[in-house]
């Protein structure tokens, strides 16, 4: 296994892990905290951007400076949440094309299941319940095993 960034943006908070072979840590984002506020990851000046994914792009971009220190990876993934509409994976897949040459986009309950996978393993055939919860939803999802990984 390479080396990757997984990031999860979201309206309010983002967090970031860097994959390294099979070691998977999470990244500094804020004053010595795996997280930082979504507002201070806006470059200054792109107040005015009106494009959805222009300004999401940017907000990857700095997430990616900041946790990467401009080191170089193979992958990076972008984590979207999962709605009835697809809104949220065609921003996702806009912003991140945008801002990195080849990103992976991984439905938001895989990356948390693949995240608590890596450290506390489960027999193989195992269901997981992921609730995801933000500022104003609650997703609840089944992830298992699938023939292309997580699904």
């Amino acid at each position: 296994m390479g080396e990757a960034l997984g990031i999860d943006l979201r309206v309010a908070v983002c967090a970031a892990a860097r994959r390294r072979g099979d070691d998977v840590t999470p990244c500094q984002l804020g004053d010595g905290t795996a997280t930082a506020a979504a507002v201070d990851l806006m470059p200054v000046g792109a107040g005015a951007v009106a494009d959805a994914a222009g300004a999401t792009g940017a907000m990857l971009s700095s997430v990616a400076s900041r946790a990467l220190a401009d080191e170089p990876v193979e992958t990076v993934a972008l984590a979207f949440a999962v709605t009835p509409d697809d809104g949220p994976r065609l921003l996702a897949h806009q912003a991140a094309a945008a801002a990195f040459a080849t990103p992976v986009l991984v439905p938001r309950p895989v990356a948390i299941a693949a995240w608590f996978l890596h450290h506390a393993p489960r027999p193989g055939g195992s269901l997981l319940a992921v609730l995801d919860v933000d500022a104003g939803s609650v997703s609840v999802a089944l992830v298992g095993g699938g023939r292309h990984g997580l699904e």
